[in-house]
């Protein structure tokens, strides 16, 4: 259990830790950030920026919470399953970014 507490925390800062990631760019970033585009180039969904800054990274460490105390209860785990929701986390961060720089 106690190794399953350790993932869990860690994979938790990793998703708060896009806070980092996303208030780096902030300056950069528009005030409305796309944040899907269509199959024909336009932009489908949008977010205003302080919601995408501050909210979802709280969004990803609430997901990430739920899904590692899933987890945690199960007999056993292989510690990587621990990292999937903070990888996506960075992974849709990153794309995020590029995207509303791009944009």
């Amino acid at each position: 259990m106690k190794n399953e507490k350790k993932h869990l925390i860690i994979g938790t800062v990793i998703c708060a830790a896009t806070m980092l990631l996303f208030l780096a760019f902030s300056s950069k970033l528009p005030d409305i950030v796309p944040i899907q585009i269509a199959t024909d180039g336009s932009v489908g969904n949008t977010l205003p920026k302080p919601v995408l800054v501050f909210g979802m990274p709280i969004v990803f460490a609430v997901v990430n919470l739920v899904r590692g105390s899933t987890l945690a209860r199960k007999e056993k785990t292989s510690a990587y399953r621990f990292y999937i929701v903070p990888g996506i986390a960075v992974l849709i961060s990153i794309g995020t970014i590029i995207l509303a720089l791009n944009m």
